[in-house]
């Protein structure tokens, strides 16, 4: 059958990479109930303005009514969705507050961009391994690009919709070889384009920092 959440495509990033999963084809891999939520919950934000306005299901807009429609037939059928192989967006089996408290700590580079840390940064002499350091208490954000100390500030995080939106980084200003200036200029690029993250890789200690569209940026591991 159709994938009836095609209909939901740009309600939220979480609809959209689903919508892509299904255009694109793929193994029978199992989307999970967390999703379903998702689904229902956009449904519900489109109609909620005009039903609880006129508390009538016949005053809803047509989209409002096919939202909510498609949601409810799209539900029971999530589990046999056809999906991406890695569906980045489905929640890990933890607690809001136990993925927050994950999230709150010091984190090392593992890749950049897809690319593992050790051939990102091959031939640069960076003088530390590129981190991450993420202060929940006062939303502040920090670490070393390998040459330099970087600071920034959460705009927004949302652990349930995998929300992870930086403020512009500012660094300290010293010298390096070109090499090693390359790879902090594209750390810091990658920084920059940062709009979200993996809930569904906590669990296995990676923070894993994704653009608009959902592609990785940059993965770190947790420190002991």
């Amino acid at each position: 059958m159709p994938c009836a959440i095609r209909a939901l495509r740009g309600r939220t990033p979480h609809c959209a990479r689903l919508a892509a999963c299904c255009n694109a084809g793929g193994g029978a891999a199992r989307v999970g109930r967390a999703e379903g939520a998702r689904v229902i919950r956009a449904a519900g934000r489109a109609m909620s303005p005009v039903h609880h306005a006129t508390g009538t299901l016949s005053s809803m807009t047509h989209t409002s009514r096919r939202l909510l429609v498609l949601a409810l037939l799209a539900a029971p059928t999530l589990g046999t969705l056809p999906a991406c192989e890695s569906m980045g967006s489905e929640l890990p089996d933890l607690s809001v507050e136990a993925m927050r408290s994950i999230i709150d700590g010091e984190w090392s580079l593992t890749s950049l961009r897809g690319q593992p840390f050790a051939d990102a940064a091959a031939g640069a002499p960076l003088r530390q391994t590129p981190s991450m350091a993420v202060s929940l208490a006062d939303n502040r954000v920090s670490g070393s690009t390998g040459v330099n100390r970087w600071n920034s500030f959460l705009q927004d995080l949302d652990v349930l919709e995998g929300g992870f939106d930086l403020g512009p980084a500012a660094t300290t200003l010293m010298g390096a070889p070109p090499a090693a200036a390359a790879f902090e200029r594209d750390f810091l690029g990658a920084l920059s384009e940062v709009r979200s993250f993996r809930p569904s890789e906590l669990a296995s200690g990676y923070l894993v920092l994704t653009d608009a569209s959902g592609s990785e940026l940059l993965r770190f591991a947790r420190n002991p």
